[in-house]
């Protein structure tokens, strides 16, 4: 039988095994539980930036412990604390910036027509083939060339615009 990861066995010195490669599963009720502890460290200070500080992870593991009768390393809970922030900003930008969605309480998912999946499953393969093509690290190198020659073309822009200004006070062109 496989180890399971949240299971009260799992010691902090899980990272230095071979099952830290596998990924932690988290029940609903567990994430909300982590979900809890982290709203009560953020309202005690203890995270000051985008992260807990080094009191607030241990205070997680430890409630978290109390509360599930489950470790879980550092890693473990940054991991899942970074998931969820991806999920959170996605959630957010597919709720402000998308039109035509909506949310279902009830199945706690988004609500869209089949077209608006098609379109994204279609620009989502495009992507996948335009990766499998070029590599990540072309793709990359591409688009920071065109990040540079935009910045490029609007300094020039703004070159162009202060020498006009310039001719203009200077009153040479009329």
């Amino acid at each position: 039988m496989g180890m399971d990861l949240n299971h009260e066995n799992a010691t902090n010195k899980l990272s230095t095994t071979k099952a830290s490669a596998r990924k932690t599963v988290w029940d609903s009720s567990t994430h909300m539980i982590f979900v809890e502890l982290c709203l009560e460290e953020v309202k005690i200070g203890n995270r000051p930036a985008s992260h807990f500080n080094k009191v607030g992870w241990t205070n997680l593991a430890n409630n978290l412990k109390t509360r599930t009768g489950k470790d879980y390393t550092k890693l473990q809970l940054k991991n899942h604390w970074d998931s969820m922030k991806r999920d959170w900003k996605l959630y957010d930008h597919l709720m402000r910036i998308e039109s035509g969605l909506g949310w279902d309480p009830v199945k706690k998912t988004i609500n869209a027509t089949s077209e608006w999946w098609d379109e994204k499953i279609q620009v989502h393969l495009q992507r996948k083939k335009r990766r499998a093509h070029f590599g990540d690290s072309q793709i990359k190198n591409f688009l920071l060339k065109r990040r540079k020659m935009k910045f490029i073309r609007e300094k020039r822009q703004e070159l162009v615009l202060d020498a006009m200004k310039l001719v203009t006070l200077h009153g040479i062109v009329h």
